[in-house]
């Protein structure tokens, strides 16, 4: 009886009972040359990468490898493996050994030589970052994404920015995560290469993580301040502990979580699916670009920082100019040239974190110019933004990563 059988993808014809040799003659072992039909024998072109960890993911590229039963690397059987396509099988390294890998079909084996089983130095990133008990969260994730074998792989060179258990909140917590947001969140904090900051300062240096060319961190190394800050997350450099050496990269522990940008900051501060809370800012900008259509491209295109006040924080200026003029209920009411000028004053050109402006506050600095040349915006260490003389407003969420630039959510609006 015939049995169609559907794996992986393809769909292979089974046959139960006696096997009619006299009509597929193919499969005599005298026409095939020891082992299966030639002409369906799996071969093998190449595999990446040739030299791996246990746990690497391997790709294996050949010939009619469709129902391959088994997949092994020195002789040793693969820890796991999946058939993409014909041509195609990933698999992943078992306790492994060098030699040659194989994909054994029911039509016959093919191999290629070459294949190096390396062996993890004790030292490793992996298990440095396992063996630090403030570390634990972010070892969940690297756990999660099955990255353990990139960690302790001896011929890259990476950099782990790791956030502390006591820095990652609460509401964070890697099982909840995707497997596409986790591995990302992880690769985020992945430089694939060793950082060993220099001596000079530099703001907002950039440099590219595992997640390239799309995701860059930003470094800024200020000499009164021992280490250095990503993405305005603070490397403790007084901290002996708080940077771990590998022999295979370095561990920097850092003071926050670092979040992959998922927008362009006109899409995070107009887009409620994206963010929270500052609906009203999203609903004045729509109305300032109508007039002004080069606030879009602005915020679209170029490197922009933007200090977004909350809904709470437009429904009193609401209230305040609707008592000098009660024709103003709502924010559709106000003329598109004074919310431009309200706007004006919470937009930076460049990337500015909040030790960026922080640094540009200290005693004697000007502050950082807003698109209001007269009014340079200045924030505290107690995290309160504010310009001129006029009232601050607390910095609720800082340093918000978009692919153009920086937010920063406050809670009131910004005037002189």
């Amino acid at each position: 009886m015939n049995i169609l059988r559907k794996l992986n993808g393809a769909l292979l014809l089974m046959l139960s009972g006696a096997i009619l040799t006299t009509t597929i003659t193919s499969c005599k072992k005298s026409d095939s040359g020891g082992g299966g039909n030639t002409s369906t024998k799996p071969t093998i072109t190449s595999f990446t990468p040739q030299r791996a960890v246990s746990g690497t993911v391997v790709t294996i590229t050949g010939t009619n490898l469709t129902g391959a039963t088994a997949v092994k690397f020195g002789g040793t059987a693969a820890a796991s493996f999946n058939v993409v396509s014909a041509t195609s099988i990933t698999a992943v390294v078992g306790t492994g050994a060098s030699g040659a890998v194989s994909v054994t079909t029911p039509n016959g084996t093919g191999e290629k030589t070459g294949f190096t089983y390396l062996v993890p130095d004790p030292n490793n990133l992996y298990a440095k970052i396992s063996g630090a008990s403030d570390l634990s969260k972010i070892k969940a994730g690297i756990d999660k994404g099955k990255l353990q074998s990139v960690l302790q792989n001896p011929d890259v060179q990476y950099t782990v920015f790791a956030p502390t258990n006591a820095s990652i909140p609460a509401s964070i917590d890697f099982a909840t995560f995707s497997q596409e947001t986790n591995d990302a969140v992880i690769r985020y904090h992945t430089l694939a290469t060793k950082y060993v900051p220099g001596a000079a300062d530099v703001t907002n240096f950039k440099v590219f993580t595992a997640n390239q060319p799309q995701d860059s961190l930003f470094i800024t190394k200020i000499s009164v301040v021992p280490g250095f800050f990503v993405n305005g997350k603070q490397y403790v450099g007084s901290v002996a502990t708080n940077k771990i050496d590998a022999s295979n990269g370095n561990i920097y522990k850092i003071n926050g979580i670092l979040v992959p940008p998922v927008s362009n900051v006109y899409d995070y501060v107009t887009d409620p699916t994206i963010s929270t809370g500052i609906d009203s800012l999203s609903k004045v900008i729509k109305r300032v670009e109508a007039a002004y259509p080069e606030v879009k491209a602005l915020l679209q295109s170029s490197i922009v920082t933007v200090f977004a006040p909350s809904n709470e924080a437009f429904a009193q200026l609401i209230q305040a100019l609707g008592t000098g003029n009660p024709t103003i209920k709502q924010i559709n009411d106000v003329p598109a040239a004074t919310l431009y000028n309200v706007l004006k004053g919470h937009v930076i050109v460049g990337r500015t974190f909040f030790i960026n402006a922080l640094i540009a506050s200290q005693t004697g600095a000007p502050g950082t110019p807003t698109l209001t040349p007269s009014a340079p915006l200045k924030v505290t260490s107690n995290y309160d933004a504010f310009i001129g003389q006029g009232a601050s407003a607390n910095i609720s969420r800082e340093d918000i990563t978009c692919f153009n630039g920086v937010v920063h959510k406050i809670s009131g609006i910004l005037l002189p």
